[in-house]
């Protein structure tokens, strides 16, 4: 009996499909860098044998962000307040989110794109359960909680929402799929709510309002765009009414006498703390304190407190 194997540039393509689907689940989780590291690493192994086997030049906008961005985070270690972290952040913020994108790149295709779809519903769908079993069982200030807290989560949460928008919408995708994608975009919605974040239903009218606009964009008449609208409206409808009372909610826990939402944006520290980065901004536009959005933790925790 004569056996047939695989082609080697075949078998590290999926190889890399898996590890880059096990890398999209493990975004939404905390205590999981050292999986995402080993998955990232196996993704980019296994991509370079498949990059090497089929070729695929980078765009060139891209390489010049990159080394550009590279370029000037290496030369703020000259001037950082803080040369450790910014190393460690340049090595973050740089490094993994270049391999994380030559990863992405080279395995694009209609085909890993289903892949990545499936991978991104399952990392919604087990930090959802995460987020309810923190919001009903957990005290709100526990760390025991498997997602990454709730100013993490909903970062997370805000970079997903698109995605089950517009395979919600996409008439290109069957109606089961869209039905699917659809429950996962009101998954998101209810999994925003625990974390008691205002700004993301901002940003969720925002994103569904823009999804909207950029919807047949480039074709005279709108057509779609017109269907599209009942969908839209009820999703900013709905994101409106949960910010009403998650609002509400964050009147009822805040110490004090808080008792209306004049009251509770007199008491966010967001109102000074803004203007403060804005003037520390200012005192050096060009170079700043360092690399690293945590720059100045120190002085803004002592500040401001923990939180």
């Amino acid at each position: 009996m004569i056996r047939t194997f695989a082609p080697a540039g075949d078998v590290a393509r999926s190889i890399a499909i898996a590890a880059a689907c096990g890398l999209l689940v493990t975004f939404p989780f905390s205590h999981a860098v050292a999986l995402r590291n080993v998955l990232l690493g196996i993704a980019c192994v296994a991509a370079a044998m498949q990059l090497a086997r089929n070729p695929r030049p980078l765009p060139s906008g891209y390489l010049a962000l990159f080394a550009a961005w590279g370029l000037l985070g290496a030369l703020s270690l000259t001037w950082s307040i803080d040369r450790d972290y910014s190393l460690q952040e340049l090595q973050t913020e740089l490094v993994h989110s270049a391999l994380v994108f030559l990863v992405f790149h080279v395995l694009a295709s209609a085909e890993t794109i289903g892949h990545f779809r499936r991978a991104l519903i399952v990392a919604t769908t087990l930090s959802f359960v995460s987020a309810a079993y923190w919001a009903c069982c957990l005290p709100r200030d526990s760390t025991a909680f498997f997602f990454n807290g709730p100013g993490m989560y909903t970062t997370f949460l805000v970079g997903a929402l698109p995605f089950a928008f517009a395979w919600a919408l996409d008439p290109r995708i069957d109606r089961t799929r869209r039905i699917v994608n659809g429950c996962v975009a009101i998954g998101i919605l209810l999994a925003a709510a625990p974390t008691l974040n205002r700004l993301f239903w901002i940003i969720a009218i925002l994103q569904a309002g823009l999804l909207w606009v950029l919807r047949d964009a480039s074709k005279p008449g709108g057509g779609q765009r017109r269907r599209l609208l009942p969908a839209v409206a009820m999703i900013a409808a709905a994101a409106a009414i949960l910010f009403v009372g998650v609002t509400a909610v964050r009147i009822a826990l805040i110490p004090g006498d808080a008792t209306s939402v004049v009251d509770l944006v007199g008491k966010d520290p967001r109102r000074e703390l803004w203007p403060l980065a804005v003037g520390r901004i200012a005192e050096d536009p060009w170079t700043g304190a360092g690399f690293g959005r945590g720059i100045l933790r120190q002085e803004l925790q002592a500040r401001f407190g923990q939180s």
